[in-house]
């Protein structure tokens, strides 16, 4: 079973506008690269904040136009990684699956497997981290002068960092 794990989607309550957003489209294509190569199925865990549409219904959706022919469940109620992690563990259980594979950004992939591991540690967890956000070419003095995207980085980096502490202690104290 591959769950990936939403990220973020153009909010509207028209369906025919709703999209996922770019972070959540590589990380539905590193799922569909997976499904479509070992014929395994899908679940795509997002809800929404204010009535709009669910994440997971846009990503399923979006799914389904490109490839009907794969099984696709649908994790719409969750609003963080935990929950995420805490709302997908009922479906794979009752779907008997003892091993997962979770999709999402390299970035955000330490934090995404310790809550899975964490919170359900009978299900074997295997990562498979999408979105490659450095460079693969040796560095240039260019890249030591400042840019915007440095800032937009720094931002992701201090959020997972500040998650990690804070998803650490829930799971030590067992918070759900």
């Amino acid at each position: 079973m591959v769950v990936v794990l939403g990220g973020g989607q153009r909010r509207s309550i028209d369906p025919a506008k709703l999209d996922p957003s770019p972070h959540s489209l590589v990380r539905l294509i590193g799922a569909l690269e997976l499904s479509i190569k070992f014929n395994w199925p899908i679940i795509v865990c997002g809800g929404s904040y204010s009535g709009e549409i669910p994440e997971a219904v846009a990503m399923a959706n979006k799914a389904r136009r490109l490839f009907p022919n794969i099984t696709i469940y649908e994790e719409a109620q969750s609003r963080t990684t935990w929950e995420n992690i805490k709302n997908t563990i009922p479906i794979l259980k009752s779907l008997g699956v003892k091993d997962a594979i979770l999709v999402t950004h390299g970035y955000h992939m330490f934090r995404a497997i310790m809550t899975a591991k964490g919170m359900a540690p009978e299900i074997n967890w295997y990562p498979y981290p999408v979105g490659e956000s450095r460079d693969l070419v040796p560095l240039s003095l260019m890249d030591f002068l400042p840019k915007a995207s440095d800032f937009q980085i720094n931002s992701i980096a201090l959020r997972e960092y500040l998650g990690i502490v804070a998803y650490k202690t829930r799971l030590l104290l067992r918070w759900t």
